[in-house]
């Protein structure tokens, strides 16, 4: 999720061998650089472009009053969360919110940037000290209206926090984010994505059947410790076999634009890039 220093390759296009289908490479700015700047902030996509990204990934939670806001935890109390404030994902700054707080739609967007905001851990002589930093948690239409002029944008990925018990929130979702890209013009850039189907198949039928042309893709995150069959017909024991974890195939059951698996990571202990391709 940290992108570095990217060079000149942002812009260069690749056709296939065969012939068929090609296009550009993207570079995502996973979260923006958190390992320059605060995760999903304005000042983080602004680095992330700068080190060479043409595409972009952020969290979208949404307030009480109903304002989509990008924030990675929509719960302070998941493991997540609360390794993210630990300091576990090796970002330069962390999330800041007591551990008693509340989920995101329970706070209005004042109260959200009272209580939520990241730190910067600084070592001095009598230990370690938090700077909060001034960058606070956008709303969308703040993000929509920066990325707006951002000719190098190709497209935006927009990671859709909504749990699977509160799905009734799609709707929401989806005519927020097309009136809000729509407004800005740069729909075309953005793909709805979430990890429950359900969600993406509420989120579809929605935006079918009031005519919005949102891309709504499914993610699938790199299971922990697990070492996949590259076949799934049992000769290789795992616990889930790729056929069944690819969300290739229910994406495009489910008439969806975008399938998408997250990379292996500090988590995906065992296997991980063996799983990861052979995923691919």
């Amino acid at each position: 999720p940290a992108l570095g220093s990217a060079g000149n390759t942002a812009a260069n296009t690749t056709t296939a061998p065969d012939g068929g289908i090609g296009g550009k490479f993207l570079i995502i700015g996973h979260a923006g650089s958190p390992r320059k700047e605060p995760d999903n902030t304005i000042v983080g996509f602004e680095r992330a472009l700068k080190d060479g990204a043409n595409g972009l990934e952020t969290d979208v939670c949404v307030t009480k009053d109903n304002v989509l806001v990008l924030w990675h935890d929509w719960s302070p109390h998941g493991s997540v969360a609360l390794a993210r404030k630990a300091g576990l994902t090796g970002f330069k700054y962390r999330p800041d919110f007591g551990y008693n707080s509340k989920p995101v739609d329970q706070f209005t967007l004042e109260e959200l940037r009272r209580e939520y905001g990241y730190v910067l851990p600084v070592a001095g002589q009598e230990g370690i000290s938090w700077e909060r930093s001034p960058h606070q948690i956008p709303t969308f239409e703040e993000f929509a209206k920066w990325a707006a002029d951002k000719a190098a944008i190709e497209l935006i990925y927009l990671d859709i926090k909504i749990p699977a018990d509160s799905g009734y929130y799609a709707d929401l979702f989806v005519s927020e984010i097309w009136r809000i890209t729509e407004k800005h013009g740069i729909s075309g850039k953005i793909v709805f994505f979430t990890t429950n189907k359900d969600i993406a198949a509420r989120a579809a039928e929605f935006a079918k059947k009031n005519g919005i042309g949102l891309k709504i893709g499914l993610d699938r995150e790199m299971p922990a410790a697990l070492t996949m069959s590259p076949v799934g017909d049992g000769t290789v024991k795992a616990r889930i076999n790729i056929p069944s974890f690819a969300p290739v195939q229910d994406a495009s059951d489910m008439n969806l634009d975008y399938a998408a698996v997250g990379r292996p990571s500090r988590v995906t202990i065992a296997g991980g890039w063996k799983t990861y391709s052979r995923i691919i």
